[in-house]
């Protein structure tokens, strides 16, 4: 197994491409990092931003260069001492005709030799026809489209297609002939091949033989037709005009209807999706279709070709993709990691009490369940309960965020997801109806058992078998949907009799199928129920409405939960991913860390947005007869300003009109998506165009120059608010580095995150990276470091006199990074022990050793740093800060001199239960990480303690 010590991800695509990856390695390993982790690499959606549309999973798509492109950069990392982490997408493809597989699909639908590869609804044959693929991609009813001439047909693909603009949509081959039998032209061009395609078995045929016969027939026909066209001439002249005859006039309007009416496929309104399509997508995604891994040729399908690459040595390790979508993810994974030459992380959203199922063989999550831990360990409990106040006051609302994320979870069971609930209700249909129990009771119950279930799902294997803690979770979510009195009592307990004991007349095997199928909802619901409604609708505080935050969840032992996730991931998950920005997450880990500070300024920030309210009143607009905008869109937007408002600049009192023009673009796109997000008054299915423009117009008004005299008071104000919380914010984010680059795991950077990053949810956080500028940054950290000590200290003492400067941050990486690289066992295999601090400032220290052998680290950050030194301003370092306040070792862990790696000051330990003054510990900046060898004696003890019974 290769070994992981520190990963750096980066989103391709774009003037991302493998060689410019390439470009990148000697920075990278200069940085620190052991791996690259690349976004998806396979053939991605022509013009995809983030590829995980892939049309093709078994090529390297060729926009990032193709497979050669990979090859040469697997051989730039190994010169460097480098590998690379691959992320894959096993839970859809896109459903574009464009795709090989899906184009099959839409050619022959269940007689595909690539059904299987598709999670469709074909439904039982009805007569001489299965239920056709909805294709949601029109934008009124198709009788309409038609009329208005939007569709025309066409061949040049090697198939007869249907076209719309750029999108074409492949005829079966059976119904060729009726297109072109009335064209004598085309009878003369295609010979015998009209009459081969009139012999097709019927696509309800779906054996073996009867597959191969349509398979073959129409490789045939594309080649035919393919050498008609390179040829020219009067053959393709003729399949032309027989082609526009057929879609000309009310006649040939009349022949196009009954043409699509006899296709595997039907074209829709695209907001016909959310009751009729039957196909399973990824969340919401009618672009994305969901694939059936669980089949094992669907598996060596979409992802043989990144298990050949890590068999070649081009890959070292795979992230799953939404593994929580997968009908089976214990059996996947099995499977994965028996082909995998290398380990496998899942991007798993844990609920605060859930644990990673024991029986997956993965080195752990991609590291949500860190991210949240540090975030709660950042904030003032006494605080963030005052904010909450504060915004339930001014917002009028009562409801909690837990009542919140229910009813959105309600609402995406309703809206979005109503064709899956539908499908999974109808599985138990004719079941419940014997027992007296309607459709409408059944899905009802089925919804509210979703909407109470406390977690993403539950794991029930092939077998429908459930771990005692599911069944837990699952008898708990049934009582609270009864004690919520949203569904009938009797359809909620036929539907616990089913889910728990296999009882309530339903055959086994078919409950097994509802069961997993429902487990496949259940996480859908919740990502959009809480992750994409909630989180924007009840928005308090920015900072804990992260993917997998619970906002709810209560802060007085936020510190102590932290070191015991921290000790179970090193005695279980030690190669587990621990990120703090994401691809996915909403804000960087910086924004973050500057709103954490609120929580120590409540009353300011009451203060403050009381003020704004009242004096930002007159640029307010008229929408639909409302005030826009609304008050928790109003304090969603001052408090994502105050979020990514730049650094305060020397000589600067509001940012230069270029950089306010480049805000109002970046808040413009993110508030479009945060009020549809929250579908309080807009939605992406069904905007209200009035509502946003009166909201952008607000959101103009403030940040733009020259528009209203009010924004420059404005943002004068919010300039001055931010300079007080940016320090303490940036001291917030050097304790959460500090902790991500030493706790046990493998730290994971996001592109550009090594310094300081105020970012948004995509796209703003998948912009260009400057990475000549940070190579620049880093050529300069290490020439200073290299003079000598005085140009350190010098270095040092500027850095945290002007924190600002965003080398800090990357110093912090580039030499917490060597640390682990000096000293891995220490870092990769160290137990952690927590370290309690004791005096005057002890609440605001986070502390813990590692110790791997002789080798010991102790590690020091501050917390709640705006209440602790005052102003906000001053570095938190010294005895003027710290006073008498220590950190106590352990008996065991005392030893020799330490020495730091951010600083390179030495400190010694003289004896054994020492108290460490954090005076001496932070004195050169606010954070430290020191590390040394502990005396034999102390070695000698672990290791008998180790061979004695116990």
């Amino acid at each position: 197994m290769t070994h992981v010590r520190a990963s750096y991800r980066l989103q391709l695509r774009g003037r991302m491409t493998l060689a410019r990856v390439r470009a990148l390695v000697p920075y990278l390993e200069r940085l620190g990092v052991s791996h690259l982790y690349l976004a998806p690499v396979q053939r991605a959606r022509p013009g995809s931003a983030h590829g995980y549309d892939v049309i093709d999973p078994r090529t390297v798509d060729p926009v990032l260069g193709g497979e050669r492109a990979l090859a040469r950069l697997a051989h730039t990392l190994r010169r460097h001492g480098l590998g690379a982490i691959l992320d894959v997408v096993p839970n859809h493809l896109a459903a574009d005709p464009r795709s090989p597989f899906f184009a099959d699909v839409l050619a022959h639908g269940p007689a595909s030799r690539h059904a299987c590869v598709f999670d469709v609804d074909w439904g039982e044959p009805d007569g001489r026809r299965h239920r056709p693929l909805l294709m949601p991609v029109l934008e009124r009813p198709l009788p309409e489209t038609i009329r208005r001439g939007e569709l025309s047909l066409g061949w040049r693909t090697g198939m007869l297609h249907v076209r719309r603009g750029e999108s074409a949509w492949p005829l079966d081959p059976a119904t060729w002939p009726v297109l072109l039998e009335r064209s004598k032209d085309a009878r003369r061009a295609l010979g015998p091949l009209l009459d081969s395609l009139r012999r097709l078995p019927p696509r309800t045929r779906t054996d073996a033989r009867a597959v191969r016969a349509r398979g073959a027939a129409t490789t045939y026909a594309r080649t035919v037709l393919t050498r008609i066209a390179r040829g020219g001439g009067a053959r393709a002249a003729a399949l032309d005009a027989a082609l526009e005859d057929r879609a000309a006039g009310p006649p040939g309007r009349r022949r196009l209807a009954r043409l699509l009416a006899r296709q595997a496929w039907r074209l829709a309104p695209w907001r016909s999706a959310r009751h009729r399509l039957n196909y399973r997508r990824f969340f919401d995604v009618n672009e994305l279709i969901a694939v059936r891994i669980e089949d094992p040729r669907v598996f060596s399908a979409v992802l043989g070709a990144p298990l050949v690459w890590m068999a070649r040595g081009w890959i070292d390790g795979l992230r799953v993709d939404h593994v929580d979508g997968l009908l089976d993810p214990a059996e996947t994974l099995r499977r994965l990691r028996r082909a995998a030459r290398g380990p496998v992380w899942v991007e798993k959203i844990l609920a605060p009490a859930e644990r990673l199922p024991r029986a997956w063989p993965v080195e752990g999550t991609t590291g949500y369940d860190f991210l949240n831990q540090m975030e709660e360990a950042l904030l003032d409990p006494d605080g963030v309960r005052a904010v909450e106040r504060t915004w339930a006051r001014v917002t009028g609302e009562r409801a909690s965020h837990a009542e919140a994320a229910r009813a959105g979870k309600r609402r995406a069971l309703d809206e979005l997801l109503r064709a899956d609930l539908t499908r999974l209700v109808r599985m138990l249909e004719p079941h419940a109806g014997r027992r007296r129990i309607a459709r409408a009771e059944l899905q009802r119950a089925v919804a509210e058992t979703i909407v109470h279930l406390p977690v993403y799902r539950t794991y029930a294997d092939w077998r429908g078998r459930l771990v005692a803690g599911d069944r837990r979770l699952l008898a708990q979510a049934l009582a609270q949907a009864r004690r919520a009195g949203r569904a009938p009592a009797r359809a909620l307990a036929w539907l616990g009799r089913v889910l728990l004991d296999g009882g309530g007349g339903v055959p086994p095997a078919l409950r097994v199928t509802f069961l997993l199928r429902f487990q496949q909802l259940s996480g859908p619901a919740a990502a959009k129920g809480i992750e994409d409604t909630a989180h924007y609708a009840h928005a308090a505080l920015l900072a804990r409405h992260e993917v997998g935050g619970e906002p709810g969840l209560p802060l007085e032992d936020a510190l102590p939960r932290l070191h015991a996730a921290h000790r179970e991931r090193s005695r279980r998950w030690p190669q587990g991913l621990l990120a703090a920005s994401t691809h996915d997450t909403k804000r960087s880990a910086d924004v973050r860390a500057r709103l954490d500070v609120l929580s120590e300024l409540p009353e300011a920030w009451e203060h403050l947005i009381t003020h704004w309210l009242r004096a930002n009143a007159p640029l307010r607009r008229r929408a639909r007869r409302r005030s826009v905008p609304d008050r928790n869109t109003e304090l969603f937007l001052y408090q994502t300003l105050v979020g990514i408002w730049p650094l305060p600049r020397a000589g600067a009192s509001t940012p230069g009109a270029r950089a306010l023009r480049g805000l109002h673009a970046r808040v413009d796109a993110h508030l479009e998506k945060a009020m549809r997000e929250a579908k309080r008054h807009t939605s992406w299915i069904d905007p209200d165009p009035a509502f946003e423009a009166a909201v952008r117009g607000f959101a103009g008004d403030l940040l733009l120059p020259g528009r209203r005299a009010r924004g420059a008071a404005f943002r004068r104000e919010l300039t001055a608010f931010v300079g007080e919380i940016a320090r303490p914010g940036l001291w917030n984010a050097l304790a959460r580095l500090t902790v991500q680059l030493t706790a046990p795991g493998v730290p994971d950077l996001y592109q550009g995150d090594e310094v300081w990053c105020f970012t948004l949810v995509d796209p703003d956080n998948r912009r260009p990276v400057d990475f000549a500028r940070r190579t620049r940054r880093l050529a300069s950290l290490e020439a200073a470091w290299r003079a000598g000590p005085e140009r350190r200290r010098r270095l040092l003492r500027a850095l945290r006199t002007r924190p600002e400067d965003e080398r800090l941050k990357l110093h912090v990486v580039r030499a917490l990074l060597a640390a682990r690289r000096r000293h891995a066992p220490l870092f990769t295999e160290g137990d952690y022990v927590p370290l309690r601090a004791r005096g005057p400032a002890a609440p605001h220290v986070v502390a813990f050793a590692r110790r791997a052998g002789r080798e010991l680290a102790v590690i020091v950050a501050p917390r709640l740093t705006r209440t602790l030194v005052g102003d906000g301003r001053r570095a938190p370092v010294g005895a003027s800060i710290w006073g008498e306040t220590r950190v106590a070792l352990p008996a065991r862990l005392a030893g020799r001199p330490l020495r730091d790696a951010l600083s390179g000051a030495r400190i010694g330990v003289p004896r054994a239960g020492a108290e460490l003054p954090v005076a001496r510990l932070l004195t050169e900046l606010p954070v430290a990480c020191w590390i040394g060898r502990l005396g034999a004696q102390h070695a000698s003890r672990r290791r008998s303690r180790a061979r004695s019974p116990r």
